[in-house]
């Protein structure tokens, strides 16, 4: 399942994934990302605001749209340490870029 984000060149982006570092998952790239056409700008997670002790938060992904172009961003959620096994989730994203109008 892909979801498709449309932008352009030079615009900046977020996508943002429920994530819970408590549990050792995060989010990571799968793959290569074309850097000439897509810049990962940042990656931050965001605790709940609830407080509570292992809550979940967001994994705050900052993306940037650098030319004309379209690319598959995958990011698969996983413990890093764990290398032979398959990641909780995957979500894919198909990022369009196009010219300003």
């Amino acid at each position: 399942l892909s979801r498709t984000i449309e932008t352009e060149v030079g615009l900046v982006f977020v996508i943002v994934l429920d994530s819970n570092p408590s549990t050792g998952y995060g989010w990571s790239l799968f793959g290569e990302v074309d850097k000439s056409v897509l810049s990962i700008v940042e990656v931050r997670y965001e605790a709940s605001k609830s407080g509570r002790i292992g809550a979940g938060g967001k994994d705050r992904w900052t993306l940037r749209g650098l030319r004309e172009g379209t690319v598959t961003l995958s990011l698969q959620y996983v413990r890093p340490w764990e290398k032979d096994t398959p990641p909780a989730k995957k979500e894919d994203f198909k990022i369009i870029i196009k010219s300003p109008k």
